[in-house]
């Protein structure tokens, strides 16, 4: 997880917790759904730092590539989070 990510992490949990909570959802599960789904920044250039330096040198990759790895990466994050992760937490929790 990058800095910008977790810095976004705790400055929105605890508001977004609050709303969770009023609409009747488990404030726990909401938090590591919460925090997993902020794992997505790879597929944006502007969240994250070595997607980024990836861009940048062009010498050693193509950008087309680092396109191609983000959006992937983005997919896998998404399905491990909705099929995999969150019921396991909402088995947990």
């Amino acid at each position: 997880m990058n800095k910008n990510s977790l810095v976004l992490i705790n400055t929105l949990n605890p508001f977004l917790a609050k709303i969770a909570v009023c609409v009747g959802l488990n404030p726990v599960v909401f938090g590591l759904f919460f925090a997993l789904c902020y794992q997505v920044a790879v597929a944006s250039l502007a969240a994250s730092t070595a997607v980024t330096m990836a861009f940048n040198h062009t010498e050693w990759v193509e950008r087309f590539y680092v396109y191609k790895v983000g959006v992937g990466q983005l997919v896998v994050w998404l399905f491990a989070a909705v099929r995999i992760v969150l019921p396991l937490i909402l088995f947990v929790f």
